[in-house]
């Protein structure tokens, strides 16, 4: 995951927007319940998701080594859906992310997702809640660039390694 800090200025007036009753709640690894907005210091970006417990630490790190800093636009507010949730999240924009998955996709890997579409999450919101009108209201925000700040690698285990650039 790619890291980068947004304000929490421009944060909270995204989220705030959104209507806590509209917001999906889930439950962590530890039976603990969670809340479906993202934070802040969450903000980052997804750049490969299922290695293999195959690969190693030193895989990762030595692709990681030739990652640098690099700034991304925070484009529009768009909407996926699956079978539990709907997401709001910022398309993401910046040619390096796809090369720097390129590169890490070259490791063993389980992706489900093989077309690669670079978004931050805002907040997982209860199914049919996102409108129209909800929509474009958040579509009036401009676009933000921000430079990343850190990579963290999520192992197969659950355990992270943070690494900054």
């Amino acid at each position: 995951m790619l890291y980068f800090p947004v304000s929490d200025e421009f944060w909270d007036k995204i989220q705030g927007r959104v209507n806590d009753e509209d917001v999906s709640s889930d439950k962590d690894d530890d039976g603990k319940e969670k809340n479906g907005r993202q934070t802040a210091d969450e903000a980052h970006v997804t750049l490969l998701y299922g290695y293999k417990d195959t690969v190693s630490d030193e895989d990762v790190e030595a692709i990681i080594d030739k990652f640098e800093p690099i700034d991304v636009t925070l484009r529009k507010l768009s909407t996926f859906n699956n079978e539990e949730f709907d997401v709001l999240k910022f398309d993401v924009g910046g040619d390096k992310l796809f090369e720097y998955n390129k590169l890490l996709s070259e490791l063993p890997n389980e992706t489900k997702f093989p077309d690669y579409h670079p978004h931050l999450t805002v907040v997982y919101l209860k199914k049919g809640t996102i409108t129209d009108e909800m929509m474009k209201d958040l579509s009036k925000e401009e676009t933000l660039t921000v430079r990343a700040n850190k990579v963290v690698y999520s192992k197969p285990d659950g355990s992270k390694k943070n690494y900054n650039l």
